[in-house]
């Protein structure tokens, strides 16, 4: 997968996309004018829409040209971006059968990531779907996953390390 290869040349050690992926959350929890900081205070729009984000973030920083029909294209290959909070939680459009896609997760809380490419066949979708056709990859067709970045170090999210009352000091300080 040459795609792979473009990807690890633009960032060799996963520090650009861990930076991505922290700039990510905090564009999220916008924590100066919300006071949020964790996952778990986001309405469920803002978190649908982190994926969005995800996509268009990496987008940015690495320069990737659009995709024809999907996200990216990286390398000459056409490729779609999907992210999800929970490893395996991916929901794949019928439009990537039959391509690669740049798969990732990341969870602020344990300050972990990951990033992998997989190429979408039938066989390796559950079933289902939801009204939109999108399904998720089956347990067993994660291995197909080639893993750039396993269980990586996100730069942590300080506020989450401190006790409740120092956060809600560092919230009204700033107001």
């Amino acid at each position: 997968m040459h795609c792979c290869h473009a990807i690890r040349s633009l960032d060799p050690d996963g520090h650009r996309t861990a930076k991505v992926l922290r700039n990510t959350f905090d564009q999220l929890y916008d924590g100066q004018r919300t006071g949020r900081y964790r996952w778990d205070q986001l309405h469920k729009t803002e978190k649908t829409h982190c994926g969005t984000l995800v996509e268009i973030n990496l987008h940015r920083e690495f320069g990737f040209a659009d995709g024809v029909t999907l996200d990216y294209c990286i390398d000459g290959i056409e490729v779609d971006c999907k992210y999800s909070q929970t490893l395996g939680g991916w929901m794949i459009p019928p439009e990537a059968q039959g391509h690669l896609c740049l798969i990732l997760c990341a969870n602020d809380h344990e300050s972990t990531w990951s990033m992998g490419i997989v190429r979408i066949t039938a066989e390796r979708l559950n079933t289902g779907g939801n009204r939109d056709r999108k399904a998720t990859l089956s347990t067993a067709s994660r291995r197909a996953i080639s893993w750039l970045f396993e269980r990586q170090k996100l730069p942590p999210n300080i506020l989450l390390q401190l006790d409740p009352e120092s956060v809600e000091r560092i919230n009204t300080a700033n107001q």
